[in-house]
């Protein structure tokens, strides 16, 4: 590196990267099968260290998770309460390199790690507390919990695999326990298959350490793997001692299986769990906050020491790009290796052509996260990239504003929503919602969570009723009234709204229009997809971007649409979404030469 690495999320100042970069200071460095440091091959600890070295140095593409997972690596092995276990590094890489490719084009081949494969193994099995660390540390294991994101196609599984053999190999407690474990009990199997297919073909020495069973496997040390699900009752009583692995967790509900698991460990002596998984459909459910927390976990916003994270996937900044083949390295670490480039551009213009196709590419191949349904309102992705968290509403004083008001029955939201118009033909949307507070107490813990933190941050009143007051909804109304030019409020003609709007004028002088939902809102929901496509539209509410990503759309016969909420889950809300959909049906936005309605303005309907 010509200038000194600029740190983003570590301060390492002083420290030298180019002790790292073995291919320059070593570069006859050799390991034992002849594969030199200058190649992709190198079965020895020090491929760690040119890995981080590379990534740092930009020879690799890395994604700022990625780049912060290794800034990571680098202070870790600075700290003085760290130490790294080279020997501990180099056996689980003798292990590796005992077994053999369970299944595809190369099954039965000798399994050599590539350099990413060996950075993670450096992490999850080399930190250790040195006698600098608190009492309690000493001598531990530093991770206990382990969560990697990798698209589809760069061996997960294999790599799952592999810890779970080493692991049982190298455990300290007396008959060990591992587990396969995933939501449903057939993807548990196919990790759990990939481990009995790699001990069955391994060098003597691995093989004769295991008896495989059907449903388990069992080791001379009086340990065994077995498989788990969420369906079963095979979670129940569980003490893992071994590897706990949960696969897949984008298709985790909830937290259920990880959260057994993860008491089932506490006796036991360096325990390690490890979550594993592409990206997938569901950005409501428990793998995408997951996701969420080891990113945190990568760029040092949350510190959570036992835990490591890393995490491959196509950075926001590059979600409309998602076409440009220059991205895809960023979620496929193997690339060129167990993924195929031509796969990929070949899956990539089938991407282009076809929504369901193009969620899979997203989620699969690039680790974006799509809450894709084929009657989705908008995009995901599309509407992610809208998001702006500086807004503030209180910078938008004075300007003009219209009022948008959905009421709601007992457990709905009832939600009013601020639309200002921009100079470039879009608009900048702040939401309130309410709901009576006795309504938590039916509701589950994910959802009670929700709405506290959206209260915390002021988007959610809770009102001390059986059914929402609205008389803290007329009060907004009059404030905002007062602190913006309202020159429109539209209200849903339901749930009392017609009664609400007379009552508003009759006490305060505020006029409101009563605007039917269904396919009279056709234009309105046709023209909030255009602002969200064309990113015209702004907002920086997490409870908004909820309840947009549950709103589904019903077409009708003459190709008009209506916003619907889903059948199968009623606590998928879309309140704010329809609150923002009635507001525009009275906004009104001056031409501009960037307005993404050509030709026509907006029109009162």
């Amino acid at each position: 590196m010509n200038t000194p690495y600029q740190w983003r999320y570590y301060d390492l100042t002083g420290i030298d990267l180019e002790q790292y970069n073995y291919r320059k200071h070593s570069p006859d460095l050799e390991d034992d099968h002849g594969f030199s440091i200058q190649g992709e091959y190198c079965q020895r600890v020090e491929s760690a260290y040119q890995y981080a070295y590379d990534v740092l140095a930009g020879n690799i593409p890395a994604s700022s998770d990625l780049i912060g997972a290794v800034e990571r690596f680098i202070f870790d092995l600075n700290r003085e309460d760290l130490e790294m276990d080279e020997d501990e590094v180099a056996l689980v890489v003798l292990i590796a390199n005992s077994l053999r490719h369970p299944k595809g084009a190369i099954a039965g081949t000798q399994y050599f790690l590539l350099p990413w494969n060996i950075f993670f193994f450096a992490n999850v099995f080399g930190f250790f507390y040195s006698d600098k660390a608190r009492e309690t540390l000493r001598g531990d294991r530093r991770f206990i919990k382990s969560c990697t994101f990798v698209a589809r196609g760069n061996s997960k599984t294999c790599l799952a695999a592999v810890m779970s053999i080493a692991n049982m190999l190298t455990n300290d407690n007396g008959s060990p326990v591992g587990v396969c474990a995933a939501s449903v009990a057939k993807q548990a199997k196919l990790a759990f298959d990939d481990i009995a297919r790699m001990i069955k073909s391994a060098s003597p020495t691995i093989r004769k350490r295991f008896e495989v069973l059907r449903n388990e496997i069992r080791c001379p040390n009086g340990g065994s793997i077995i498989v788990a699900s969420r369906e079963s009752e095979s979670l129940d009583g569980i003490r893992g001692s071994g590897l706990q692995l949960c696969d897949e967790i984008h298709a985790h509900p909830s937290s259920a299986v990880v959260d057994v698991l993860s008491t089932g460990m506490q006796s036991s002596k360096n325990p390690q769990m490890l979550l594993i998984s592409t990206a997938g459909v569901n950005t409501q459910g428990y793998g995408k906050e997951m996701f969420d927390y080891a990113s945190e976990v990568s760029r040092n916003i949350i510190n959570n020491d036992r835990f490591f994270s890393l995490v491959y996937a196509v950075d926001k900044e590059d979600y409309d790009n998602w076409e440009d083949e220059s991205v895809f390295a960023k979620a496929n670490p193997s690339l060129h290796h167990a993924v195929s480039l031509e796969g990929l551009k070949a899956a990539c213009e089938e991407a282009k052509r076809n929504a369901k196709a193009r969620a899979n590419f997203l989620t699969k191949h690039l680790n974006i996260w799509v809450d894709f349904d084929e009657d989705n309102l908008v995009d995901y992705s599309d509407l992610v990239s809208c998001k702006e968290n500086t807004l503030n509403i209180e910078d938008f004083k004075g300007k003009n504003c219209y009022l948008g008001l959905d009421l709601a029955g007992v457990s709905d939201l009832s939600s009013l929503v601020y639309l200002f118009p921009t100079d470039d033909g879009g608009v900048t949307v702040f939401q309130k919602s309410y709901l009576p507070e006795s309504v938590l107490q039916g509701l589950k813990p994910a959802m009670v969570d929700r709405y506290y933190e959206a209260h915390k941050k002021g988007e959610l009143i809770f009102t001390p009723s059986e059914i929402t007051d609205t008389q803290y909804i007329q009060n907004d109304i009059v404030n905002a009234d007062k602190d913006f030019n309202v020159l429109g409020l539209s209200i849903d003609a339901a749930a009392g709204g017609t009664k609400f709007s007379w009552d508003l004028q009759e006490s305060e002088g505020i006029e409101a229009v009563a605007i039917k939902q269904g396919f009279g809102l056709s234009e309105s929901a046709i023209l909030f997809q255009t602002l969200v496509k064309s990113k015209k539209l702004k907002y920086n509410s997490d409870l908004f971007e909820w309840c947009v990503t549950n709103a589904l759309v019903q077409t009708g016969s003459q190709g008009d649409v209506r916003i619907i909420r889903s059948k199968s889950d009623h606590s998928k809300k879309i309140d704010i979404a329809i609150a923002t959909v009635i507001g525009l049906s009275q906004t009104i936005l001056k031409e501009s030469k960037e307005s993404v309605y050509e030709h026509r303005d907006f029109r009162t309907l």
